[in-house]
This record gives C-alpha cells, structure tokens and sequence, in this order.
C-alpha cells in the first residue's frame, strides 16, 4: 500500500490494527475488548482458546493491575490517555494471554 499510495494515515493505520486485533481475538475466543483512558475489560467467550494457567498467573502477578469481574471478563486499570499506549497495551495484554510456553 505504501509503494502505491505512500504513507498511510493514522486512521488507515488504526483500522488495519484494529482488524489484526480483531482476527486475533476471535481465535482466542474473546468477544469484546473495551479500553479507555482509565482502564478498561477482555470479555471472555464461555470456552476461549486461552490457558487458564496463564490468566491465574496474570491476576496472582500484578493484582492491582488486573481482576475478574464476572466469570467472564478480566478488568484492567491503567492510564490509558494516550492513544498510541492504549493500542500498545492491549496488543501486549493479547499477545501475554496467547503465548504458549
């Protein structure tokens, strides 16, 4: 794309994020993620494709940054204000809870 049309926009940069995010998260069984400048959830499918070792493992290991609410949905806190942190996060976020050792 860059060859043909040069340098993409932050919006066009943000929705192909976006979509690999979304493919992602579909495999692992995620239906939703909602973050915003405080913080935010991953909510869970009732069967995702996650290790549940590794979700204890997040939550025993950084308990001020990460609970469940619900049975469902890991909540985080974080400052999330800048945008560019925020994707950041939560790719990382992703990329700790798909991680097979």
């Amino acid at each position: 794309l860059v060859d043909r049309f040069g340098l993409l926009p932050a919006a066009t940069r943000n929705l192909f994020r976006i979509t690999a995010l979304r493919l992602k998260t579909e495999a692992l069984g995620i239906q939703r993620i909602d973050a915003s400048n405080a913080g935010g959830f991953i909510e869970f499918d009732p069967k995702p494709a996650i290790d549940p070792g590794r979700l204890v493992q997040l939550l025993e290991s950084e308990p001020e940054r990460y609970s469940l609410d619900r049975q469902q949905r890991l909540r985080f806190r974080e400052d999330l204000s800048d945008y560019e942190y925020r994707f950041e996060f939560v790719e990382q976020l992703i990329n700790r809870l798909s991680e097979h050792e």
